[in-house]
């Protein structure tokens, strides 16, 4: 399989405890950074080890063209960057499926107490997320 390649759009400190969880995982890698400032990203890129950074958030999704993007800038700025992101068709779809596929630590080993399904994907509009969601089989939920 190859690599979930993740990029990210903002170069603060939210973005850094991003790239370490993204380190732990397997068969994923941040493939890129960008910023409103190209020295930011710069000296981001270089700190996490990314290859690639950008000061234009549309020339990373264009060049890049990443499986999953992590909106790391202020939340004023989260509409017009998810919009964005569907506007250049980052591929919800194989988001779904690596998700699905996704094992855990617990899995992995074949823990037996481990649930049999780590990350749970809903897709329903609008639909409520009671509590029991949160903790399906000792898994995650997504929605």
């Amino acid at each position: 399989m190859t690599a979930f390649r993740f990029a990210i759009m903002g170069a603060g400190g939210i973005a850094g405890k991003f790239c370490h969880a993204v380190s732990i995982l397997n068969d994923c890698e941040v493939c890129a950074v960008s910023s409103k400032n190209r020295n930011r990203a710069e000296a981001f890129a270089g700190k996490f080890g990314i290859r690639k950074y950008y000061d234009s958030y549309e020339e990373m999704l264009e060049v890049e063209k990443p499986d999953c993007v992590y909106i790391a800038v202020t939340t004023n700025d989260h509409y017009r960057l998810s919009l964005l992101c569907v506007e250049k068709k980052v591929p919800v779809e194989e988001i779904i499926r690596r998700w699905q596929e996704f094992k855990g630590p617990a899995q992995e080993l074949e823990l037996p107490s481990a649930p049999k399904q780590f990350i749970h994907y809903f897709t329903e509009d609008n639909r409520p997320q009671p509590k029991l969601d949160r903790d399906i089989e000792g898994g995650m939920a997504i929605s």
